[in-house]
């Protein structure tokens, strides 16, 4: 009488030879012949953990065609800690590879993010483009965009914050390893002026440098006409980062306003009381 683990018929699905080694207790001699050497790299399975799941094969094919099969099937996938769907695909591989199916292939996509090209050329252009020069953009200000953009498109399957967040890591690893911490001591810091000349920095106060930016606010006056957008001008000593001076208006930058934000810088800081500052600037 036949081994009903044996049965060829497309549903069960798994030859005699194959059954032999699911039933063999030496597992090492019965799989290197298979697989080879690849078990011992990082994503071969541990020996229990193969045993376990011959077991489970072993369990599932004794059901295989009656009535029991979708509740031994759930029961596996619980014992196994995967999903039915898993469990599906897990005995696809075994009949459709043998005992290879039987073990964790490693991907050859892994490790990718795997999304529109469009909308990953659309995600690292905004967050380029957020962070040029004085601006500042986060990744979460980043997903907001997306969001908004997929509204105006009108579809309904855009990157989620896990994706962009995945997409955006290695510009975000780079631009932080690129950034220098208050008070930072390791290689000389050195400037480069216009004529080529190089100014190695090795104290606070010994160059200031002055940065322009466009606020991101509408100023309105008390009648509410629009009076635009307002430059904010600020000082920045180069060895600590520390802000030295400011200067807010409305004109564009100039030698003016460096010299207004320089003055600011250099002379005390005495603020009326009517300002109600929370802090002196010391």
């Amino acid at each position: 009488m036949s081994n009903p683990l044996c049965q060829q018929s497309n549903n069960q699905g798994v030859s005699e030879e194959e059954t032999s080694a699911l039933q063999s207790v030496d597992l090492c001699d019965a799989l290197e012949p298979k697989v080879g050497r690849e078990l011992l790299g990082p994503e071969a399975l541990s020996s229990r953990e193969i045993e376990r799941r011959i077991s489970e094969i072993q369990r599932l094919l004794a059901v295989r065609g009656t009535a029991r099969y979708g509740e031994v099937q759930r029961q596996v996938a619980q014992s196994l800690g995967i999903t039915v769907r898993s469990v599906q695909r897990l005995m696809k591989s075994c009949h459709e590879q043998g005992l290879v199916g039987i073990f964790k292939q490693s991907r050859k996509d892994r490790g990718t993010v795997k999304t529109d090209p469009d909308w990953h050329d659309f995600i690292v252009k905004t967050y380029r483009e957020g962070n040029r020069a004085s601006r500042q953009m986060s990744p979460a200000q980043v997903e907001v965009r997306v969001r908004v953009r997929a509204q105006e498109l009108g579809v309904e399957d855009y990157p989620g914050r896990t994706t962009v967040y995945r997409i955006l890591r290695p510009y975000i690893e780079k631009r932080q390893h690129q950034k220098r911490s208050l008070g930072w001591r390791g290689d000389r810091l050195k400037l480069k002026t216009r004529e080529g000349i190089e100014i190695e920095i090795e104290w606070s106060n010994q160059v200031w440098q002055v940065d322009h930016t466009l606020a991101d606010v509408m100023v309105v006056d008390q009648a509410g006409v629009l009076l635009g957008r307002p430059w904010l001008s600020i000082v920045v000593d180069t060895y600590s980062r520390c802000i030295m001076g400011m200067h807010l208006g409305f004109d564009p930058p100039s030698a003016q306003l460096v010299c207004l934000a320089l003055r600011h810088g250099i002379l005390p800081k005495r603020y009326p009381v009517a300002y109600e500052l929370k802090q002196t600037w010391e």
